[in-house]
Order: C-alpha cells, then structure tokens, then sequence
C-alpha cells in the first residue's frame, strides 16, 4: 500500500510511513527529495492544465502497489484527529470498494455550478465537447453522465484510496476522454487558472465513474493542515445544511 500526497512545492509534513511524497509539475527542475513525476513514464509537462493528474497519471503508469491512494499537501482524509493508516484503509476496502472524501452539496446543479465559474472562458462549449466524446467512447456512461450534471450532490478534490486494478481500470476511463478532449477543445485565450480545465473536468468524470459502476464508498472529512479548526467546522456546517436543506 501507498497513499501519494501530491506537491508542487517543497513541504515539510509530519506523515505516516503509508504516504509518499510525490512532486508534480517541476519539469523545469525537480523538488530535492522528493519522488517526482518527470520519471519514468512521465505527463508531467501538462502540469499547469492537469494539476494533480500528472501526479495520477505516473501512479497509473509506474507503480504496482495492491492499494494506492492519492491526497494532497493540504488536504488529507482523516478520522477523528489523525490521518488515516494501513490498517484502517485496509479494513475499510474489505467493505467498500473506494475511499472518497465527503460528499459536498449544491445550491445548483452541477452543470451550472461549473460553467459560472469559467469566467468567460467557455466552459459550457467545453462540457458539449465532453459529452459528445463520452458518447462515442463510452456511450453505456451517457445515462450516468447527464444524471450527474443535472444532481446537486459531489466529490470534489480529485482525491481517492482503493485497489489499484480500481485504480488502473478508472485510469484508462478518465485519460482516454482527457487526452481526446485536449485535442478538441481550445484553451489558448484561457488565462492561467481556468487552463487548469482537466483537472476540474476529472473530479466530474470520477463522479460519473463511481455513479456508472455502482461503487460501494466510504466516505471520509478532508483536513486542511493550512486551514483552522473553527473554518473547517464551518465549511463542514455549511455543507450540511445544504444537504438537509437542498
């Protein structure tokens, strides 16, 4: 088992020995240290427009661990005050087929949730060109697809503990459709955060995967290491409310 915390800069995190550090994105220069995703069999110059997906893509491609996880720098699952470990992964995927951290909940459907975010870059031209590349290469998910969008209920974060022939199987799903994708949609007049278009299009197509494949889930809080306790009550608030009060 490995849990992968994905970081493009150097950090200094107090981790179980389940985690590794993976680095992403330098291929301008390696992070001293750290295992990096320029090795091997590599997309880690798709960085700025793929964010943690290359350090997905080089799990996917470069290990053979039985379980593999991946979480971020600043973001975490964790139960109670600590970190989830081994053992406790290891007894969760003896019941659940994935670990994904809590379901958010909108005021909107997540189709308009994310095309008012593009900032007048085109996302909703972006989302019929998805469509019609998930109806042509997986047209058994088209179902799931539009059901998703037109739900109020998320996982956001792109970030996931399970199996890795789980792993490996949703891999090939998500970069098949990202890669066609990139070679129909146009993100020249982008400015630098909404270039970051497939990592955000991947936290929708996990959603459509796990929807479309009946996944058994367990779910757990994300911690920020960066955020106080008392925001991230809040946001936990917040989101309850929206589910009980949709």
């Amino acid at each position: 088992m490995k849990i992968f915390v994905i970081s493009h800069k150097k950090v200094e995190l107090n981790i179980p020995n389940d985690y590794q550090i993976l680095s992403v994105g330098k291929y301008d220069g390696k992070i001293d240290g750290f295992l990096s995703d320029q090795d091997l069999e590599s997309i880690s110059e798709k960085n700025k427009s793929y964010c943690e997906l290359t350090g997905h893509y080089w799990i996917w491609k470069n290990t053979n661990y039985n379980i593999v996880g991946l979480v971020h720098y600043r973001r975490f699952f964790y139960k109670g005050s600590n970190l989830i470990n081994n053992e406790r992964i290891s007894k969760d995927l003896n019941k659940y087929d994935i670990i994904l951290p809590n379901k958010s909940y909108l005021r909107e459907t997540n189709y308009s949730h994310y095309i008012k975010e593009d900032g007048g870059c085109g996302y909703d031209h972006d989302l019929k060109l998805l469509r019609e590349i998930v109806l042509e290469k997986y047209p058994e998910y088209i179902n799931c697809y539009d059901k998703y969008f037109n739900s109020k209920k998320t996982y956001y974060y792109n970030m996931l503990i399970c199996k890795k022939d789980l792993f490996d199987n949703y891999s090939k799903f998500l970069f098949d459709i990202l890669f066609e994708l990139e070679n129909r949609v146009s993100i020249e007049n982008y400015d630098d955060y909404h270039k970051r278009i497939f990592g955000f299009i991947s936290e929708r197509l996990l959603n459509i995967y796990v929807m479309h494949n009946k996944l058994n889930i367990k779910e757990y809080p994300v911690y920020m290491p960066d955020t106080s306790k008392f925001s991230r009550i809040k946001i936990r608030i917040k989101n309850f409310i929206k589910k009980i009060l949709p």
